[in-house]
């Protein structure tokens, strides 16, 4: 999922990320090898580039530091599939209430990629 995200450049929106997708550009090399694209300046896009080429390069080298801190907290996600056997999703659900309100955990689940 990771490749196919473009709104962590900055002044690419989702909305305009939708866009890109719709043109068929799908992946970080899809859009490296257009040499102009409509909405995008040529040196933005060359900027864009350069950052899509160190990214493509990061990601090889399974540098998952490298985008935490690039993405968003909430984004986080996208990394997944990428990092999955060197990952471990936690997720712990309440019962909505504050703690000091008789709030407490109901569940606790892990999740490793496989099971």
């Amino acid at each position: 999922m990771i490749r196919n995200s473009f709104s962590f450049l900055e002044g690419i929106t989702e909305k305009f990320e939708r866009s890109l997708w719709r043109r068929g550009i799908l992946v970080w090399e899809d859009f490296c090898n257009y040499d102009r694209i409509s909405g995008i300046e040529p040196e933005r896009k060359r900027f864009y580039d350069r950052q899509l080429t160190e990214m493509i390069k990061e990601l090889k080298e399974g540098n998952s530091v490298f985008f935490t801190s690039l993405l968003k907290k909430h984004e986080h996600w996208k990394l997944f599939e990428e990092f999955k056997s060197d990952t471990i999703c936690l997720d712990i659900e309440t019962n909505g209430l504050p703690f000091n309100y008789g709030g407490h955990i109901t569940l606790i689940g892990l999740y490793d990629g496989y099971e």
